[in-house]
């Protein structure tokens, strides 16, 4: 699914669990847990706390 925010940057959503989550209920994916954002940032975290 794709929407289209005003100042004209498309979204692109893979569900509409997705496209709620973000537009409606205001999450922010850094901090949903099963989105693929979050583990990525979880990842660097590791190897940063390893380092």
């Amino acid at each position: 699914m794709i929407h289209v925010r005003k100042d004209g940057m498309p979204l692109h959503f893979c569900s509409r669990k997705c496209r709620v989550n973000m537009l409606k209920l205001k999450r922010v994916s850094r901090k949903t847990r099963w989105t693929n954002e979050y583990h990525s940032i979880k990842e660097t975290r590791k190897q940063s706390s390893k380092s």
